[in-house]
């Protein structure tokens, strides 16, 4: 089969990529049951990652494929209760994982808990109302008894017995204390409930989390006015919601800086989403009010990313109760990141709209952190940037062997470039040095004359005639340099050259060089004051020969410049 053996196909497995396979390899990998035909692939010339089902030419691999096991269904049955008992209401209340024995349950990054009112002791049987919970995980087609729905039971109360007025009012003044003290022990009782692992098996339950963060939106407003109330609470009550695709460590850190007060200063935070790490997005916790704006620079370290020198991008992204984010970054073909080490760096939005961020970012001294280290900082930020956060992040798929290998292979081709570049502009000097040199002795030898005695004149009318014999030669090589000076726009230099500087100096030494010659020319075709010439030919000439020297400095300290420690050659310094 024809490309059967070609190795020029990437697979995605797990949090990294692999590559590059053959058909037959992946077709074996199949077999194996390493991957399905979900897994995702890439090759040359694609726009973006795609399942194998999806592509014509997986077809006789996917067909190959063995038969999946059967995935078995995890059900939630409405819970059942006697015809004779009431049971309590129940409130949801949003508490984050955090406890004094920091013990992680995984996937779930907050608890929900419940308090309770005291039940009321009354034998009628009390009316069931049943809700499904918002963004449940649906249930199988072929369960459709009236158990096999994810739901959760809210009980009316049945109407109490009467009682006398006095009894009442006593009964109501208890029930509006007893659901905060049982809430406070309920939070103490779970959070250690949690803690010890009692509650993994049910809170591991997809329509427990969905729930829960129904719940937690829902009653967010009232947990956080409770928090303050209450202040032993703020250490299980989040000001953020729950994220999922985020580290535990980096979720305190956006809770941290969303829990400051405003009167503490602006603090952010940013933590990475690990949903997609080939197109990564941030998300940023803060104390800004509603609707502020942050700005997002995400900066390549150049040595590190694999097949690419460079990588700058900005992205905006606002704040909606004390969390923001950002869309998925990529490249500008709409490729994923290039492999390699990146710095984000957080600051305040240039377009501000909301006036109380403003004031409160007005008064927001410069972060200490950053003093000292504006050597280190992207020219992309601006200078007077207040930088609320920085953090590094390795993205667009592994740190292992093959990026190592892949990145050293890189960086040896880069240095064959680099190598070429320098030749080529040396020769260029070489050539531009010999032209300036020529110009200079071939004028002193025939533009010497000067005077108006005829035998002076007659001299001078036959140095002319010899100069325009050389002014013919010397403006053939002229052209053809300039020919090859003009192709060298701002752009191509930017793209297509690792030294863009170099040739950007060799393009104004070949301009300084016409100029001299110019000069010279006019020499024998305009008539003028020979001291004021003698005056503006010195002085093109020492403009030309500074370039000229200038530029060979400059040749010499870019090849003494060492790798950097991933091998990399060093662009020169920007001046």
């Amino acid at each position: 089969m024809d490309g059967f053996e070609d190795k020029k196909w990437f697979i995605y497995m797990g949090d990294h990529h692999e590559g590059p396979f053959s058909l037959a390899e992946i077709q074996s990998k199949m077999q194996e049951r390493q991957i399905t035909p979900e897994s995702y692939v890439w090759g040359e010339g694609m726009a973006d990652w795609s399942p194998m089902a999806d592509m014509t030419q997986f077809i006789p691999v996917v067909k190959s494929a063995p038969p999946s096991a059967p995935m078995p269904t995890a059900t939630a049955k409405t819970s059942r209760r006697s015809e004779d008992k009431v049971e309590p209401q129940v409130s949801s209340v949003n508490l984050s994982s955090e406890s004094s024995q920091e013990a992680e349950v995984p996937g779930v990054s907050s608890i929900s808990l419940v308090a309770m009112e005291a039940p009321v002791s009354t034998p009628e049987p009390a009316t069931v109302t049943t809700i499904t919970a918002k963004g449940a995980t649906p249930v199988a087609p072929h369960d459709q008894a009236s158990d096999s729905e994810t739901k959760f039971v809210e009980i009316a109360q049945p109407e109490p017995q009467k009682h006398s007025e006095k009894a009442s009012d006593s009964k109501r003044s208890a029930g509006r204390l007893i659901p905060l003290l049982i809430l406070v022990l309920i939070v103490a009782g779970g959070g250690f409930a949690y803690t010890q692992g009692f509650l993994n098996s049910a809170l591991n339950s997809p329509a427990v989390q969905s729930a829960v963060r129904s719940a937690s939106d829902l009653m967010e407003p009232y947990v956080l006015k409770l928090s303050e109330k209450v202040p032993a609470l703020q250490r299980w009550i989040s000001p953020i919601r729950t994220l999922d695709d985020v580290t535990p460590e980096e979720y305190q850190q956006l809770r941290d800086a969303a829990s400051v007060k405003g009167d503490g200063g602006v603090k952010a935070a940013v933590a990475l989403s690990r949903v997609d790490l080939f197109s990564p997005s941030f998300y940023l916790g803060t104390n800004l009010p509603e609707g502020a704006s942050l700005d997002v620079y995400v900066e390549g370290i150049g040595d590190t990313l694999l097949n690419q020198t460079s990588y700058s991008t900005k992205v905006e992204a606002v704040v909606s109760k004390h969390l923001a984010h950002t869309t998925a970054l990529h490249s500008p073909d709409g490729r994923p990141l290039p492999r390699g080490e990146y710095t984000v760096f957080v600051t305040p939005s240039e377009h501000q709209t909301v006036s109380e961020a403003t004031a409160l970012l007005a008064n927001q001294p410069v972060n200490s952190a950053t003093i000292g280290q504006a050597e280190k900082l992207p020219a992309s930020l601006p200078k007077d940037s207040k930088i609320l956060a920085v953090k590094s992040y390795f993205l667009g798929g592994a740190k292992d062997a093959m990026y190592t290998a892949r990145l050293k292979e890189f960086h040896d081709k880069l240095g064959e470039k680099v190598k070429g570049e320098v030749a080529e502009v040396k020769q260029f000097v070489a050539t531009l040095e010999t032209q300036l040199l020529s110009s200079v002795s071939s004028f002193n030898s025939f533009g010497s004359s000067t005077g108006v005695s005829k035998a002076k004149a007659k001299a001078k009318a036959q140095k002319a005639a010899q100069w325009n014999t050389f002014n013919t030669q010397w403006l053939k090589l002229e052209g053809q340099l300039n020919d090859t000076f003009q192709k060298w726009t701002p752009a191509t230099l930017e793209n297509d050259y690792y030294y863009p500087t170099l040739y950007l100096m060799t393009q104004q030494l070949g301009a300084t060089i016409d100029k001299v010659h110019a000069i010279q020319s006019s020499y024998f075709t305009t008539p003028g004051d020979p001291k004021t010439f003698e005056i503006t030919l010195a002085g093109a000439v020492s403009s030309a020969q500074s370039s000229l020297n200038e530029l060979k400095v400059k040749i010499d300290e870019i090849q003494k410049l060492p790798p950097t420690p991933n091998g990399m050659p060093q662009r020169e310094v920007r001046r």
